[in-house]
């Protein structure tokens, strides 16, 4: 890897990160709470008295999260136990963010039926949770099935009835209609496995009606054949959307949460006590919401990828560091090596030269110098074979050059 690829890509890891950070900062401007923010969707929630309410679709997921859709594309996702059955209270504990953010396929799918009339509830099946959207047989626009999960749509639901609501439901497979009228007509739709399995069109509502008994304390369903003798005073609530929870009905109408059993559809013509929640009540805001968990797992997962960046980065400009001196190291011992050798040669060089100045003057100088000057200037104790074979063959050529007399008083 050449240290240009090497500064190319630190450049690169360093703008991804200077993005994503500027990214983060303009989200956070614009969709977290400023210090002691007020959630106003939430008070429009606790104030609504009248059918405007905020409301597109709301419901649990099969993955323990309870999602609230708004009219105007703004979406909550909170965990399940947001909600308490006890109290009966929703705590909305985490900050709308945008639609076309949070879900933005399903928003591409959705915003060419926003401006007609359509049916919207959240249901979940073996395959995944979904976003329903039924359309009226009349209009031209297509109905969808969004999948959250794997993003993608399926074909939808057309509906007959006007004033339909659809009730999201806990239960695998399951929704609940209901048609507003002189009297609550409700009825279940179930799947065994797969939304799939649903035709195309939903049921007509009418298979039971809901009613008062005689002190109107207390609710009762009852088929619709059985209506003239058990429904003296059909219940006339205004609801405008809903969902079914741990085994309770919620049904939002002009100014309260009206809440009971879920028992009451199963058990026909059997008495029960409903609640009269006021919206004040039932909704409960974070006020002053200094730690607003909404972005959590936004911010996490930036905040994440940007140390990881950072180490990775490092990483890089460490190996960069120890290879520079690394390879000066080497450079280096390169350098005294070949500066060894070439001393080492100049000496060889230079004995040489000496030897054969000495045999042509006919003195010799002893080759122990030589053999020292070389070993004092390479720093090495091994000894040159070629030049022990040379001195060898000086010594013997003196021996030869004595003169006869020298040779009679050595005898």
């Amino acid at each position: 890897m050449s240290k240009w690829t090497l500064n190319i890509g630190l450049c690169l890891m360093w703008m991804i990160v200077i993005e994503t950070w500027i990214v983060m900062t303009q989200r956070r401007d614009q969709y977290l709470p400023k210090p002691h923010a007020k959630d106003t969707i939430c008070q429009s929630f606790q104030q609504n008295n009248d059918s405007q309410l905020n409301i597109l679709a709301i419901g649990i997921t099969r993955d323990g999260y309870l999602r609230l859709i708004t009219k105007n594309n703004l979406s909550y996702v909170m965990p399940a136990y947001a909600l308490d059955p006890t109290n009966n209270k929703l705590y909305l504990m985490t900050w709308p963010q945008p639609l076309d953010i949070q879900l933005s396929k399903f928003f591409d799918y959705y915003k060419p039926i926003m401006k007609f009339n359509s049916l919207v509830w959240l249901m979940f099946d073996q395959d995944g949770d979904w976003i329903c959207v039924a359309t009226n047989y009349s209009q031209t626009e297509d109905a969808f099935n969004y999948d959250i999960k794997h993003r993608r749509e399926i074909t939808g639901w057309y509906y007959l009835d006007a004033n339909l609501i659809v009730l999201s439901a806990d239960v695998n497979c399951q929704f609940y209609t209901i048609k507003v009228s002189t009297s609550l007509r409700i009825s279940r739709s179930q799947c065994e496995k797969s939304i799939k399995e649903l035709p195309i069109v939903l049921p007509k509502t009418g298979h039971s009606v809901i009613c008062f008994d005689e002190s109107g304390n207390n609710i009762t369903i009852v088929r619709v054949k059985d209506e003239p003798a058990y429904c003296k005073k059909p219940v006339q609530w205004p609801i405008l959307t809903g969902f079914v929870f741990h085994g309770n009905f919620y049904l939002f109408g002009h100014s309260y949460v009206y809440v009971f059993e879920e028992n009451a559809y199963m058990n026909e013509r059997k008495m029960y006590p409903f609640q009269q929640i006021r919206y004040d009540s039932f909704f409960r805001c974070m006020g002053f919401i200094e730690n607003a968990t909404c972005p959590k797992n936004y911010l996490c997962w930036v905040i994440l990828v940007i140390i990881m960046l950072m180490v990775i980065s490092m990483m890089i400009i460490w190996s960069i560091f120890f290879t520079c001196r690394r390879r000066r190291a080497r450079q280096q011992s390169m350098i005294a090596e070949k500066t060894m050798n070439s001393k080492y040669i100049f000496s060889k060089l230079s004995t040489k030269r000496s030897k054969a100045s000495s045999l042509q003057n006919g003195t010799a100088q002893p080759p122990v110098m030589a053999d020292n000057q070389a070993a004092s200037s390479t720093g090495s104790s091994c000894v040159d074979s070629n030049m022990i074979s040379n001195t060898s063959a000086s010594r013997s050529k003196r021996s030869s050059k004595r003169s006869p007399s020298s040779r009679a008083k050595s005898t």
